[in-house]
């Protein structure tokens, strides 16, 4: 009789075991091994930190743009200190905001007609002098929309040529200069803009 509780006992405590796997002392537990699934991939999203991009602002045909420029900037003497584009959906056409130098350092050359005869003038300031480096500006500055264009006409049986400010067309602008950050020069966008006609409204 004792025999048979003794083997009662070994069957109820196998049991139990079975039955509830945590009651194991640590050391009788199966290892399990550990594995990972990785996350699905997500791309990146472009943030802007510090500064905003350009507010496009409209102006009529005409109309003064004025903008700030205040930075260190890389630029050659002779030539403007900053550059405006005209945008396309096919090309980005930067403005010529000065004569251009036709052979003489320095200077350009303007073609007119007098009396029958071609009479040539001189034009200094223009865009062809040859220093450059880095200057710390701060103004504000006015444009008032005009390019210098090429014009050709005849004269005494030649054709003569000249430049000229003209109005430039209605479309997408920008303005941009090479600024230096970090001893690198890097080209910044000052303002981007829409010119449009009188008939389309205000700014």
């Amino acid at each position: 009789m004792r025999w048979l509780l003794l083997l009662v006992s070994i069957f109820l405590t196998a049991c139990f075991s079975a039955s509830y796997p945590e009651a194991m002392p640590t050391a009788s537990r199966p290892i399990l091994a550990q594995t990972t699934t990785p996350l699905p991939t997500r791309k990146a999203t472009a943030v802007w930190i510090g500064t905003l991009e350009p507010k496009i602002e409209i102006y009529r045909k005409g109309d003064p743009v004025i903008f700030d420029l205040d930075d260190t900037i890389f630029f050659c003497a002779g030539q403007s200190t900053f550059s405006i584009a005209r945008i396309t959906e096919n090309e980005k056409r930067e403005l010529s905001l000065s004569h251009s130098c036709l052979g003489f350092l320095g200077t350009g050359t303007d073609q007119y007609c007098q009396d029958g005869q071609v009479k040539t003038v001189f034009v200094g300031g223009c865009s062809d002098a040859i220093p450059c480096g880095k200057q710390s500006i701060h103004e504000t500055i006015t444009w008032n929309q005009k390019e210098y264009a090429a014009i050709t006409e005849n004269c005494a049986g030649q054709t003569i040529h000249r430049e000229v400010e003209q109005q430039v067309p209605e479309g997408n602008y920008q303005i941009t200069a090479r600024v230096i950050q970090n001893g690198t020069i890097m080209t910044r966008v000052i303002k981007e803009f829409v010119i449009v006609s009188d008939a389309s409204g205000g700014k």
